[in-house]
């Protein structure tokens, strides 16, 4: 069996995100708080969850992937959240779009109950637009500027 899973966001990327884990042998709860985003999220290794904490409550891995820092910090470290319900020794992989400092002090905050929540690389970009104009890590690679990239 593969790892437990708490996936929080299931929006546009998140959906697909979340049943491709549960195809890889992942166990994935799901949540969101638009109820109308976890229509036929239900399947094969895959479990809606009533709320954050029931979707994390057991899980190895939390992922989230939100609209902003305020939604982050709602679930991260808001009542019932993961700071609050998640597993000691567990990890946290925050996927959404957030400030980097917020995303330290997250990370800072989770560790102090035993959650890791690992640095990554940060690009501060626009929002791509339908076409997807928005610059992307690659981008940020290659230009090598540390202008426009920033340690989390």
């Amino acid at each position: 069996m593969g790892t437990s899973i708490g996936f929080i966001g299931i929006g546009i990327m998140g959906r697909h995100m979340a049943r491709n884990l549960a195809r890889a042998g992942h166990e994935v709860a799901v949540h969101d708080v638009r109820p109308e985003a976890l229509g036929g999220m239900a399947g094969p290794g895959l479990r809606v969850a009533a709320s954050v904490a029931d979707a994390v409550r057991d899980a190895d891995v939390a992922i989230t992937m939100l609209p902003d820092t305020p939604q982050a910090q709602d679930v991260l470290l808001g009542p019932g959240g993961v700071l609050e319900a998640g597993t000691r020794g567990g990890l946290v992989i925050e996927m959404s779009t957030i400030s980097a400092s917020a995303t330290r002090d997250m990370a800072a905050r989770l560790a102090g109950r035993g959650i890791a929540m690992p640095r990554g690389r940060a690009l501060r970009a626009r929002p791509a637009g339908p076409a997807g104009d928005g610059p992307d890590n690659r981008a940020c690679r290659r230009e090598r500027r540390r202008a426009d990239c920033e340690d989390v």
